[in-house]
């Protein structure tokens, strides 16, 4: 008979530092604190390993919509599936891909901890998280109640990741029938309603879920919403490849003029929502997708890039000497711009969506950068710094810097924007190591 004598402990659960637990030859009984697990917040973001940031809470939170949980004590459990995420690898101090274990929910203990880095990274944790320090050269892990001002912490210096899919397949599932986007009629999909047809188009029209106005649209040759062509699509079969070769380019309801949907990610595009994210805006109950810059050189290379990229040719208003506007009209593209991170209300919602992180590469990721730093980028003696008032795209930023190998810092400041007066909360993120010059 295999008797159980000692367990040894180290970086489990609430024994962050090694524990050493002795077993006698009766009953033996090890107690301790309910959830004494490694536990972040809902709101805590987490890199999964395609480049994309989620909220912890949103991930586990799906997991539990999409398989049967398990039951614990003090909340549930989920195995692992095939999702990834970028964690230490303690033998080479490397970050690596490592497939997900599992996805836990549990209840939260009575309070929890903040921990600020001197860099601006910020993280909310149970007292008992471990964290990791270097103590005479060696790893070590300690619980986050032991954290004091001024320790050093273990944080990653570069993500690094190899992003192969360079395709919005997300756009298929991002663009809703609210967003009244609309796809021309052609004889092809005419043809594949009639080819799946048995009974009546009505009874097909309730079999796929769909208005039975919807499919009488298209036999009467009229434009069909988006949303209302995918799910079409989808219940022919077709894979997210056939769908977006079928629709390279949508609507309104009532104009005739089309524009392209960028289905493919490139450094072109990239460079232009960069420039975008810097200068650009989307006034509400407007049409217009607006751009302001004094730089010639930039305002040709944004128009540039509108006309091969979106297809579109903006106007050019020099309002006074080096001051322009480029303003272009379209609302649907405007529809597609705020799924990429554009807010309609103001420069405090602008982001860069998961839809950029988890298909650019390294090549994409710095052709952003250009486009931002060269509209809101500035750069002296001593660093190069971008403002913003957007906590999200301050997060992206620096998330997307990091990819990169380039080590940043945000300070939160109180300033007053000289174009509308607004004085409140800005990030300022800022690069000082010289190896970033």
């Amino acid at each position: 008979m295999t008797v159980l004598k000692r367990l040894t402990l180290k970086g489990f659960k609430s024994f962050a530092n090694p524990t050493v637990l002795e077993f006698g030859n009766n009953f033996n009984c090890v107690i301790g604190s309910n959830g004494s697990g490694k536990c972040l917040t809902y709101d805590e973001l987490v890199p999964l390993a395609d480049g994309s940031l989620i909220k912890i809470g949103d991930l586990v939170e799906q997991k539990l919509k999409d398989h049967k949980p398990i039951l614990m004590d003090d909340g549930y459990t989920i195995p692992g599936d095939n999702t990834s995420i970028l964690s230490l690898n303690l033998k080479n101090l490397k970050i690596e891909s490592q497939p997900i274990q599992a996805f836990i929910k549990r209840t939260s203990p009575e309070y929890l901890l903040k921990i600020k880095t001197r860099s601006g990274r910020e993280v909310t944790t149970t007292e008992y998280h471990p964290l990791f320090i270097l103590e005479n050269n060696v790893v070590k892990s300690v619980k986050a109640e032991e954290l004091k001002e001024g320790i050093k912490i273990a944080v990653p210096r570069i993500l690094p990741l190899e992003i192969k899919n360079k395709t919005f397949y997300e756009l298929l599932n991002l663009i809703t029938k609210e967003d009244q986007l609309y796809v021309s009629w052609r004889k092809e999909l005419d043809d594949i309603l009639r080819s799946i047809k048995k009974t009546t188009f009505k009874e097909l029209a309730a079999t796929m879920d769909i208005p039975f106005m919807i499919v009488k649209g298209v036999l009467c040759k009229q434009s069909i919403n988006f949303y209302y062509l995918v799910k079409m699509l989808r219940f022919v079969g077709y894979s997210n490849d056939q769908i977006i070769a079928l629709i390279p380019k949508v609507k309104s309801k009532n104009q005739h003029k089309e524009y392209n949907i960028p289905w493919k990610n490139s450094s072109e595009l990239c460079r232009l929502l960069g420039y975008m994210l810097a200068e650009g805006r989307l006034p509400p109950k407007s049409d217009q997708i607006w751009f302001v810059n004094g730089n010639e050189e930039i305002v040709l290379d944004y128009v540039h890039l509108m006309k091969k990229v979106l297809k579109i040719t903006p106007t050019i208003n020099e309002y006074k000497p080096h001051c322009y506007d480029i303003i272009a009209y379209s609302a649907p593209l405007r529809t597609i711009l705020v799924k990429f991170g554009f807010g309609v209300n103001g420069t405090i919602h602008k982001d860069i969506t998961n839809l950029i992180l988890s298909h650019s590469d390294n090549k994409e990721l710095g052709a952003l950068l250009n486009g931002l730093y060269s509209g809101d980028g500035h750069v002296d003696k001593s660093c190069i710094e971008l403002v913003t008032k957007s906590k999200k795209l301050e997060i992206a930023l620096q998330s997307i810097l990091l990819r990169l190998g380039i080590i940043s810092r945000s300070i939160p400041v109180i300033k007053m924007a000289t174009n509308s007066g607004f004085s409140g909360l800005y990030y300022k993120i800022t690069i000082n190591n010289v190896e970033n010059f």
